[in-house]
């Protein structure tokens, strides 16, 4: 088995530390302003939900920017999960026919690339939060708010908070690849050897 490089594993590490650290700061503060700034419990809840939805479970590709250019466009389909999600908790059976929907319409979205396939896990935690606790339930206008706010503080993280270096580009890297390959091919023989 070969060795890992040790730069690159530090580099991996750096890279989850930082989402780590934003999504925490974007949970505390939405949960805190809501909950006891406000006092609004339910609200607090959407708030800390979704930034959890879209930045620990959803693995979007991209730079910060481009993660954050995407949360927007996702927003009206968030608005739609948790909305679908809360009038359909209001029954077993309509909630688990919900899941099937929600489950074949995200599996599917992935043919889309890779950015709303890595999205596919979080969205699919904001249809599933509404039915717990039983408390939350048809009060759409707390969770809409809530889940905008999450997802704001989150977009505004992303692009501002420890912000990566811009990935290279497409030449960059295929220059790096020549160069690689003609570093490790075998030289090439002038003649051949004749007997």
């Amino acid at each position: 088995m070969g060795r890992v490089p040790v730069r690159r594993i530090a580099a991996d590490y750096a890279v989850t530390g930082r989402r780590a650290v934003r999504v925490t700061l974007v949970a505390a503060a939405g949960f805190h302003l809501f909950r006891y700034g406000l006092d609004r419990p339910v609200t607090a809840t959407y708030a800390l939900f979704s930034a959890v939805a879209l930045g620990g479970l959803a693995r979007i590709p991209g730079t910060g920017r481009q993660r954050a250019a995407t949360v927007l466009r996702l927003l009206p389909v968030c608005w739609l999960l948790v909305v679908v999600g809360t009038y359909l908790s209001v029954r077993t059976w309509s909630a688990v026919v919900g899941m099937l929907a929600v489950g074949f319409a995200l599996a599917f979205a992935a043919v889309g690339g890779p950015r709303p396939a890595g999205a596919a896990p979080g969205l699919q935690l904001l249809y599933i939060l509404p039915p717990f606790p039983r408390t939350l339930r048809a009060r759409s206008v707390s969770t809409l708010i809530g889940t905008t706010t999450g997802l704001a503080l989150f977009v505004a993280a992303e692009a501002l908070v420890f912000p990566e270096p811009s990935p290279p580009s497409y030449r960059q890297r295929a220059a790096h690849a020549a160069r690689t390959a003609a570093a490790h091919s075998p030289p090439c023989s002038a003649h051949r050897r004749t007997r």
